[in-house]
């Protein structure tokens, strides 16, 4: 079950029903849409990590991430359609390094494409769902 979510420049996409609620932010002219949740406020640790990019501009994802405790390796990228529109999608290698000094491996999974109609940047990012998962969401990422 999903449901459809509007997003800011007129975009939508539906998100599993038990996805958190969203909050948006903004960063420069970027408007930032987070379905997060960390283990405790102050916490580097999440649960649940999805965010949704949107600028004129392009916005480098990657150096969004924490610089301490993450680090990123091995990447691969194809080229999608979307609902008409080209994308990119990108599976990076993350380690992760908790406070506590264990180490955790797991998958980025990046999409980055333009809303060619409303000029616009979109970037979605997750580390926290597999890959499957992932694509199932972004393909239903619609620029009305």
């Amino acid at each position: 079950m999903s449901k459809k979510v509007e997003l800011p420049g007129d975009i939508s996409i539906s998100i599993p029903r038990n996805f958190p609620k969203f909050s948006l932010g903004a960063e420069g002219d970027a408007r930032v849409v987070s379905f997060n949740i960390q283990a405790h406020e102050k916490s580097k640790r999440f649960i649940h990590f999805f965010e949704i990019i949107i600028s004129p501009d392009y916005v480098d994802i990657l150096k969004r991430l924490p610089q301490e405790g993450y680090k990123l390796s091995k990447s691969q990228k194809e080229e999608l359609i979307i609902n008409g529109h080209s994308a990119f999608f990108k599976s990076i290698d993350l380690e992760i390094t908790r406070s506590c000094g264990s180490k955790e491996k797991t998958r980025l999974f990046l999409l980055e494409t333009r809303c060619e109609n409303k000029n616009l940047y979109i970037g979605i990012v997750t580390f926290t769902m597999t890959k499957d998962y992932f694509r199932e969401i972004v393909k239903t990422l619609k620029c009305h």
